[in-house]
């Protein structure tokens, strides 16, 4: 079974983009970063550099359409979705390797006034140390997983 479920706030401005499929169809992909905080680092020190993963997410058709439409940096996020895994060789021979999780459902983990905060100012920090710590505990757009 392939389902990974996540919190965390979004670490960076969804990025929209259009792609065509095998079919020749055009359509949307949205894909952005949620930074989660590690259980056991929260305990520690939220504030230290490594106490947070940075998770690629992508979106495609409804939920790119709801991420592109409702969600901005610094919001706090429940997703759930499939992990995948892949692997490329750069420009120097060297090889990759990614992953990032296919978002099947999203769901706002704060209030709607905390959202429109981050709507109208979205914050400007992507790196661990400026995402605000948390309370509670490649650019692939494919038709294989839509």
């Amino acid at each position: 079974m392939n389902r990974c479920v996540f919190s965390g706030r979004v670490a960076t401005e969804p990025e929209v983009r259009e792609f065509t499929n095998s079919k020749g169809e055009t359509s949307k992909g949205v894909n952005y970063t949620l930074a989660v905080t590690r259980y056991w680092q929260l305990k520690k020190n939220a504030e230290d550099a490594d106490s947070a993963d940075f998770i690629h997410c992508v979106g495609y058709g409804n939920n790119a359409a709801f991420i592109e439409k409702y969600v901005a940096k610094g919001m706090k996020l429940i997703v759930e979705g499939k992990l995948r895994t892949g692997s490329y060789v750069d420009k120097d021979g060297i090889k990759r390797y990614t992953s990032e999780i296919i978002v099947d459902r999203q769901e706002f983990a704060e209030g709607k006034e905390a959202n429109e905060k981050y709507r109208k100012a979205p914050a400007q920090a992507t790196t661990a140390e400026d995402v605000p710590p948390f309370l509670d505990d490649n650019d692939d757009f494919t038709d294989n997983f839509a």
